[in-house]
């Protein structure tokens, strides 16, 4: 994860930098996958997760990189009950895993300490 301002600005990052590690025996997303999430019953779109990287020997790791707005990213982590879909992969963050990525936010400069 990962976030980025604009070079020589000290204001807060407009862009959210994502990554998502996969492992598996077959290619599951090829050169990209959609990501959507679902934050309290309502549709965000992501945007696309670009490839990153190779193949291993024996089996499949997929890397994709999705960079989604800051203001896009704020509004999936004000949800209570969020999912996310990568491709066909739905997933559902636990409460655990949202307040990890308040955190990140806050320690980005993204939101205010709470």
């Amino acid at each position: 994860m990962g976030a980025t301002a604009a070079e020589g600005e000290s204001a807060a990052p407009r862009e959210v930098d994502l990554l998502f590690d996969s492992t598996a025996s077959r290619l599951r997303y090829g050169n990209s996958a959609e990501v959507r999430f679902i934050v309290d019953g309502k549709r965000i779109e992501g945007g696309t997760a670009y490839k990153m990287g190779g193949e291993a020997m024996r089996q499949v790791n997929e890397k994709l990189r999705l960079a989604i707005p800051a203001s896009r990213f704020l509004e999936v982590l004000g949800g209570r009950d969020v999912e996310m879909q990568i491709g066909e992969t739905e997933v559902t963050l636990r409460q655990e895993d949202l307040q990890r990525l308040r955190d990140f936010a806050t320690c980005a400069g993204l939101r205010d300490t709470q």
